[in-house]
């Protein structure tokens, strides 16, 4: 996307620093970004976008988002029919911020593929 810019950092702090960043940067309100803590055994992703607003979830060690008991429940007392039993999931799951922020990974891979064609 012309006019953008995305940067990738790795650094190592306290356990739930990342809350704190996530916070930080989500009052910037125009920035798209993801936060991603790995710990032992869980960790937490934070992803943000201006549309959607932050989203946090509990993560495997392999990235996936995991699903508690009482998220499960709440999303079966609330849903009405499948689909929107399908929507809180997705919701609770961060498909919507994934999708969202999608754009901004394949944009770096279009650029790598472009520098690597010269």
């Amino acid at each position: 996307m012309p006019g953008t810019f995305r940067t990738q950092l790795e650094f190592r702090d306290r356990a739930g620093a990342s809350a704190e960043i996530a916070s930080a940067l989500a009052s910037w309100h125009y920035l798209n970004f993801e936060v991603v803590e790995n710990g032992e055994p869980m960790g937490e992703i934070f992803r943000f976008t201006p549309e959607l607003g932050i989203h946090r979830a509990s993560i495997d060690q392999s990235g996936a988002a995991l699903l508690s008991e009482n998220q499960l429940t709440q999303s079966l007392a609330k849903s009405f029919d499948e689909e929107s039993l399908r929507e809180s999931i997705a919701k609770i799951l961060g498909t919507p911020w994934e999708n969202q922020l999608e754009r901004f990974r394949s944009a770096d891979t279009l650029a790598t593929a472009h520098l690597r064609a010269i």
